[in-house]
């Protein structure tokens, strides 16, 4: 019984000192975004900011590493059949070379993989959001109606 009291005094007490948050809180308002992203802005974003591109872009550069470090340890390219132990370890340098060029190349393929992928999404993306401004629309001429 005397909870009742005390709440009610309490709530009368309280109330007066929340209502100016609150009516402080409802004068603000909506945050609305006028100026809109373009395609490019867009894209230009996403491709700053993808983690998978610049993995991409460091494997690149990982890859020119290693071809880079294979190729200082030849000093000529055999010709010829080499029967010598000599001969079969240069012709390994030399297959070692082009197997890095390989990797470099499938590693410079999967950058422009990656930022293709990205360029796809993002295009799509805008587009939807583009149909959807014009669903917007369409949907407030009609309710005006």
């Amino acid at each position: 019984m005397k909870k009742l009291p005390v709440f009610v005094l309490s709530t009368a007490l309280l109330f007066p000192a929340v209502l100016p948050a609150y009516a402080a809180e409802a004068e603000q308002a909506p945050v609305v975004q006028t100026q809109s992203l373009t395609y490019e802005q867009a894209l230009e974003k996403a491709l700053s900011s993808s983690i998978s591109l610049k993995n991409a872009k460091d494997s690149i550069d990982r890859a020119f590493e290693v071809r880079q470090a294979a190729g200082e340890n030849i000093d000529y390219e055999p010709i010829g059949t080499g029967n010598g132990a000599q001969d079969a370890a240069d012709r390994a340098l030399v297959k070692g070379v082009a197997q890095a060029d390989v990797a470099w190349g499938a590693s410079k393929r999967n950058y422009e993989v990656q930022k293709d992928n990205i360029t796809y999404s993002v295009k799509t993306a805008y587009n939807n959001v583009l149909k959807a401004k014009k669903a917007k629309e369409l949907a407030e001429a009609s309710a005006k109606k």
